[in-house]
């Protein structure tokens, strides 16, 4: 019977003919054991052995290294699969992405956790493909446009003619996240942007992105970015 590691290495070679789609398996240490060439290429690295070896340290800003590593020690501890999680992720390029996250645990022949396997796709090719329903593109094209100002999930259920618990439904099934979270993900993406590109103040990206006020956009950011909005700032901006 094959081992697990020789098992993976057919699954890498199969996400390695994916476009959008990063696998990786990381040990305890959070050391990589695998990684596929999209994963290569965007960590900068020319072939899968400048890779191995090596942690999310050695090729992400230290805020992402870490909340990756937080991560991953929670799934050591408690062996919980993480299936279908809608993320944003700021590429060492600087560019800010959607991406969603299925993360397992690897275990030995004693039952121990010994490395997880993760793959992540990209999460917008996925949600503006043709199956997308059309009654979920309205509310979806409202949170994209509308974002810096109030938005309530009553009112994008009534437009698109469902009520609140089926549209909490279609998002689920369709986007992964509820209404609720995809407009914090929206609004914070914005933000992300924003930080970046512009000298606008925090307070101020705050008011655009449809946050209350700066404290609200610092807790929302924190949550979803491993960081706060000034050190995101200072670790993205052009020098």
């Amino acid at each position: 019977m094959k081992s697990t590691f020789e098992l993976l290495n057919g699954v890498e070679a199969l996400f390695g003919h994916m476009p959008g789609s990063l696998f990786f398996v990381k040990d305890r240490e959070g050391r990589y054991l695998a990684a596929n060439e999209e994963l290569v290429r965007l960590f900068g690295a020319t072939n899968e052995a400048e890779v191995i070896g090596c942690t999310d340290a050695d090729f992400l800003p230290a805020y992402i290294a870490e909340g990756y590593r937080k991560d991953d020690r929670a799934l050591f501890d408690n062996g919980d699969t993480i299936r279908n999680r809608v993320e944003l992720i700021t590429t060492p390029q600087g560019i800010v992405d959607w991406i969603v996250t299925t993360k397992v645990p690897l275990r030995n022949t004693a039952g121990e956790i010994v490395a997880v396997a993760g793959h992540a796709r990209d999460y917008q090719r996925e949600v503006s493909t043709a199956a997308m329903p059309e009654k979920l593109r309205l509310p979806i094209a409202h949170i994209r446009k509308n974002y810096g100002g109030t938005i309530q999930v009553i009112d994008l259920a009534t437009a698109s003619g469902r009520s609140v618990s089926s549209l909490e439904r279609a998002f689920r099934r369709h986007l992964h996240v509820t209404p609720r979270d995809y407009i914090r993900k929206v609004r914070v993406h914005e933000a992300c942007k924003q930080l970046i590109q512009s000298q606008d103040s925090i307070a101020g990206v705050a008011f655009a992105c449809g946050f209350s006020d700066q404290a609200h956009l610092t807790r929302e950011f924190k949550r979803i970015m491993y960081t706060t909005p000034a050190v995101y700032r200072r670790s993205h901006s052009p020098e």
